[in-house]
């Protein structure tokens, strides 16, 4: 991780868009906003994918009334954040323990991790090269040191992995910004800002086949 001043560091706590979470449930709202690092769900649409989901399976299942994608207070499945961030053309992974921990150097190239811990949607998001928790219970982004906790996994804890390319998005350049100096350079011109994202796309676009 990079060594960042504690006033830089509170600049991008500042600078991270960030959904918490109120009275009702809806963490996996708030976890894909938080990833995504805007607003782009709310309830209504995800309870309409969980609708579809529910009503597709249901059909298929000779056990009707089985599926639950979606419930009254506001919990949505994995399955309707995996068919949410389908739609932006972002993919997910399910991580073993097992293969992570033979896997490592797989980790360079992944900018977004969801979580499930009983029950309980969060994410984690790499942003101009540092990684913030984002837990919409908590009070604020919380930098990490290292996502490896969150890898391992644990009991009721599931991990998945966000292939592809995220939307752009203000908040992710602001940190760039601060965080540029601190790798001894800084991009200075759209030319190079292009090239940067270019690069970016080749790099990630072999996890999206």
């Amino acid at each position: 991780m990079l060594q960042i001043s504690d006033r830089d560091e509170k600049k991008i706590l500042e600078e991270t868009y960030f959904e918490k979470q109120e009275n009702t449930l809806l963490c996996g709202q708030h976890c894909l906003n938080n990833l995504l690092q805007q607003e782009i769900f709310d309830s209504a649409v995800l309870a309409e994918i969980g609708t579809e989901l529910n009503r597709t399976e249901n059909e298929i299942s000779a056990d009707r009334n089985t599926f639950s994608h979606v419930n009254e207070y506001g919990f949505f499945s994995s399955s309707v954040l995996e068919v949410a961030l389908n739609g932006l053309s972002l993919h997910t992974k399910t991580l073993k323990r097992e293969w992570f921990l033979a896997n490592k150097n797989y980790f360079d190239n992944i900018e977004g991790l969801i979580c499930n811990k009983s029950e309980h949607w969060f994410c984690l998001r790499k942003l101009g090269g540092v990684w913030l928790l984002l837990d919409s219970k908590k009070d604020s982004p919380v930098l990490v040191d290292s996502i490896h906790p969150f890898l391992a996994g644990g009991e009721n804890t599931t991990t998945m992995a966000i292939h592809g390319l995220f939307p752009s998005c203000v908040h992710e350049k602001k940190i760039k910004e601060i965080t540029d100096k601190y790798r001894g350079k800084r991009l200075g011109g759209s030319t190079e800002e292009r090239d940067s994202d270019l690069i970016r796309a080749i790099r990630l676009s072999k996890f999206t086949k």
